[in-house]
């Protein structure tokens, strides 16, 4: 599997850069007094966190990640730069790393990596709508209009509103698996 144990090794080093990148633009949204992006943003990055320890499992093995700097701008354009993010990552990087993996599914753990990436894929282009919602509140000088998030903690998956009877839409697991953000 060392195409895919690379992939692997390079969804990791991403997702961390993006947990903290997150936390860095809900710390300048808070400075912006637009409290609910900064929920946004705090909610993503423990989207992420899962997202890391689904492909961590999958992996197997420890490694280094490569941090890099987190570059802040004013919300709008952190805005902007995670839609940019979420994009790549759901249109090029996991598609291209869900190739790789399939060809290689022969091991419990290729099926584990394919799974993953798939689930992490689906939950970026969630990602990316709701970060939209919000560049368009920004842009028009409003803040996000949010009332509660909720996260799946088996997928990343994040939902503006749970029911109790409502699987995930994208890993299909219960709705006790969900977390409410806060």
């Amino acid at each position: 599997m060392s195409k895919s144990v690379d992939d692997l090794k390079l969804a990791i080093t991403g997702e961390s850069n993006a947990t903290k990148r997150y936390l860095a633009f809900a710390e300048a949204a808070d400075g912006e007094n637009l409290p609910n992006v900064a929920y946004l943003f705090r909610a993503l990055s423990e989207a992420e966190q899962i997202h890391i320890r689904n492909h961590r499992q999958a992996l197997g093995e420890a490694f280094e990640v490569t941090e890099d700097e987190a570059k802040v701008g004013t919300t709008l354009q952190n805005i902007e730069a995670a839609i940019a993010g979420e994009t790549y990552e759901n249109m090029k990087m996991y598609p291209g790393f869900i190739k790789d993996v399939k060809k290689e599914l022969k091991t419990d753990q290729g099926k584990m990596a394919a799974l993953s990436m798939q689930w992490a894929m689906k939950v970026e282009l969630v990602h990316e709508n709701l970060l939209k919602k919000a560049l368009v509140a920004v842009q028009a000088g409003h803040d996000f209009e949010i009332n509660k998030l909720w996260l799946c903690t088996i997928c990343g998956n994040l939902f503006i509103e749970a029911q109790s009877t409502e699987a995930c839409s994208v890993c299909g697991h219960d709705s006790k698996y969900y977390k409410e953000q806060g």
